[in-house]
């Protein structure tokens, strides 16, 4: 669900589109936006660090 928002809203705008320009199905770029956003979740909560969304390339 939050990767299919983040889609939807073009939360990573330059992942997106890089994956766009490559030919990817919409069902693909979601799934990589759940990686990113898994990967994003890990590393903040094992290094205890604020959340940042300039560092993720966030728009939203």
């Amino acid at each position: 669900m939050p990767a299919s928002a983040a889609y939807r809203m073009n939360a990573f705008p330059a992942f997106i589109g890089r994956l766009k320009a490559g030919k990817k199905p919409p069902k693909l770029i979601i799934v990589a936006i759940m990686r990113k956003l898994v990967t994003i979740a890990f590393y903040i909560l094992k290094k205890q660090t604020e959340y940042d969304k300039t560092r993720y390339g966030l728009t939203t």
